[in-house]
């Protein structure tokens, strides 16, 4: 059972959306969420895709076949890393200049990593630093709005930051009244809960765990504290002790080495919680405000 009890830059933007945000100060589209993915709908050369939203810290990836499909130059950067699917650094491979059209307008995304798998794009919702995001979770809709028209400073009810080595946004939550740590939000995580074996050992998750997969395990915590709302009894995944899992850094490029311990990121918030709010973020300022509707 779930409970929800109410108690009281790495980079900057590297698509031209400058005019985009002019244009489009106050806007809303509709997301779908399937094989725990939020999506919405792009179009390149004439044709619609779906296009997944992340938070990482790569503004866009592509597929290679999509690649191949466009006849795009595709292009390497020996000096730069990408956390393959394995957790193995790769040589970034990327295309430049392609043509997107999304919410009602035509953009250039100036460069687009080549990912391996998973939708044909994926766009960061950190290229939209420069507006006030929200997702409407429970009615599956994202607005952008100016930044002036809501004063984030004084209504924001979570504490964010951004993880010291990706760079990607971390809020703080808290574990059994107890244990304080960084999560990323984690839109293309169907599961509620996914933490790495560190924070894991600390709640002893270890102790009775069930099967998950042959690589996670899963166990039941009692309550977390995520800005003024519980969440309670709600299953957790982490990885079985010795599995190399990339939870936090898969499809991430570093940014930094100096890992300041108490904000690095020890796991992902994904849909299963966040399905229950309406989120809404500045991300370059670090704030955030969460409500149930």
């Amino acid at each position: 059972m779930r409970r929800f009890v109410q108690t009281l830059s790495f980079f900057l933007v590297s698509f031209s959306l400058s005019s985009f945000a002019a244009a489009q100060g106050d806007s809303c589209q509709t997301f779908r969420v399937a094989n725990s993915e939020v999506t919405i709908d792009v179009v390149i050369d004439g044709e619609t895709y779906p296009a997944a939203l992340t938070m990482s810290n790569i503004p866009g990836t592509i597929t290679l076949e999509l690649v191949r499909k466009l006849g795009l130059n595709e292009q390497v950067d020996r000096r730069s890393t990408v956390i393959g699917d394995f957790g193995r650094p790769e040589a970034k491979r990327f295309i430049t200049n392609l043509d997107i059209g999304l919410f009602g307008t035509t953009t250039t995304a100036k460069q687009m990593t080549i990912a391996g798998r998973g939708q044909a794009i994926s766009l960061s919702l950190r290229l939209f630093q420069d507006l006030l995001i929200q997702m409407d979770f429970p009615n599956s809709r994202i607005c952008f709005f100016d930044r002036d028209a809501v004063n984030m400073k004084e209504v924001h009810n979570i504490e964010m930051d951004f993880d010291p080595q990706f760079g990607v946004p971390v809020v703080k939550v808290r574990f059994n009244d107890e244990i304080d740590t960084w999560l990323q939000v984690s839109p293309g995580l169907g599961a509620g809960i996914r933490l790495d074996s560190v924070i894991a050992e600390e709640l002893g998750l270890y102790e009775s765990a069930t099967s998950a997969s042959s690589l996670l395990l899963s166990n039941t915590f009692d309550l977390m504290q995520l800005g003024p709302y519980e969440v309670g009894q709600m299953s957790a995944q982490f990885p079985r002790l010795g599995v190399n899992d990339n939870i936090k850094t898969n499809s991430q490029s570093k940014v930094g080495t100096n890992i300041k311990r108490g904000k690095e990121s020890r796991g992902r918030i994904g849909l299963e919680i966040l399905k229950h709010f309406v989120v809404t973020m500045d991300m370059k300022t670090g704030r955030m405000h969460i409500y149930t509707p």
